[in-house]
């Protein structure tokens, strides 16, 4: 199916190069569960921000309302 094979790049004992592809492939499976976790919290920091403005629009119509 594929002849894909994977040359070790030098003095990066983590990294190979696929070539078939030419595509440089890091194999260091704890950075890409890092990687992944940095990704997930990265989602939660936006949606909180989202949270974080909804929260203040909602506190402005209170304090707006109560002004009257």
């Amino acid at each position: 199916m594929s002849n894909t094979e994977y040359i070790p790049i030098e003095d990066h004992p983590a990294l190979v190069k696929d070539t078939r592809q030419g595509a440089i492939i890091n194999i260091d499976d704890n950075a890409y569960e890092a990687a992944l976790k940095r990704k997930e919290r990265g989602k939660q920091n936006i949606k909180m921000r989202k949270d974080i403005d909804e929260l203040k629009t909602m506190m402005e119509l209170i304090l707006k309302k109560l002004d009257k």
